[in-house]
């Protein structure tokens, strides 16, 4: 396997979760000696890679190749650059890549944007968009004017502009403690309370795992899913739920899935695309719920 595909498969790893030496190592057939130096050059190339416990790597919280808009493909590209330029010993040009790659892979913490989609409609740049980005940057407390609410929205914590299948939102912290989104388009006035909040620490984390825009901080309802023998390939190979996770293989080849939403709209969309392949076993409440939809549905059509 050329160095460029061991430097693919490893970031490809990263950007789904903890990784080992030890596992990376049987999986493409080489030393732990030479996974700990891939990892090694990957992190000299300024991605910010932690280490939990020995022999385990992830990269930080919050942080996602998709997220800082890298392909995998790139990233490998400019490890490989990067173990080039510092091999060339040149101060300046040094000094100029690394700059470069900050700028490219940088943390985006302070980022006031966040989008789920990479096929974004475009962004509406105006006073009041304007004014939303330096709240967020500065984190200070706002009140909104919404259309279709005639009484102002006082006190919101603004989090972040996020796009979520075709639409611009912003999402703020509510008085409850709940994320509360609001359509960009909808925003009549803005104003600063100038006084400021601290931000959620998790928020990121919360993001990553959101599969839509109906989620929210707490992830508290347990899901199990059973999912039909004729598509569990794509289920071992992309976690299309949140906290996806593998309970049961049966025998018959069908796998029984569990996951955590936030409610219970969060998951509607994808279970619908994947019927009849895919059943809700609990909640009940769930299960209940999406047959009295398709039963109306059947009804009206």
């Amino acid at each position: 396997m050329p160095k460029m595909a061991r430097l693919l498969f490893i970031l490809n790893k990263l950007d789904k979760g903890e990784v080992t030496t030890k596992q990376l190592a049987q999986d493409m057939e080489v030393s732990d000696r030479t996974v700990q130096r891939y990892i090694n050059e990957i992190e000299l190339a300024q991605f910010p890679i932690i280490s939990p416990k020995l022999g385990t790597y992830t990269f930080q919280e919050g942080y996602s190749l998709s997220r800082m808009q890298l392909t995998n493909e790139e990233a490998s590209l400019l490890v490989l650059i990067n173990n080039f330029v510092q091999s060339l010993k040149n101060k300046s040009l040094i000094k100029t890549f690394k700059s470069l790659k900050n700028r490219i892979i940088d943390n985006e913490s302070e980022n006031p944007f966040f989008i789920k989609s990479q096929e974004s409609t475009e962004y509406p740049i105006n006073d009041i968009t304007k004014k939303l980005e330096e709240f967020i940057k500065n984190k200070e407390c706002i009140s909104i004017e919404y259309e279709g609410n005639n009484k102002v929205i006082w006190n919101l914590k603004p989090l972040k502009i996020a796009y979520f299948e075709g639409f611009w939102y912003l999402l703020c912290l509510g008085m409850e403690n709940k994320i509360i989104k609001f359509a960009i388009p909808k925003i009549k006035i803005v104003t600063g309370l100038e006084h400021n909040f601290k931000c959620i620490k998790n928020l990121d984390k919360i993001l990553k795992e959101s599969l839509n825009v109906w989620f929210d901080i707490k992830r508290d309802i347990s899901v199990q899913l059973l999912v039909s023998k004729d598509v569990t390939q794509y289920f071992k190979s992309k976690d299309y739920f949140p906290l996806q996770k593998t309970i049961k293989e049966n025998k018959d080849g069908s796998l029984v899935l569990s996951c955590k939403i936030s409610r219970n709209e969060e998951i509607f969309p994808v279970i619908f695309r994947w019927i009849p392949y895919v059943k809700v076993l609990e909640p009940k409440s769930l299960a209940e719920k999406m047959s009295s939809i398709i039963k109306k549905y059947i009804q009206e059509n």
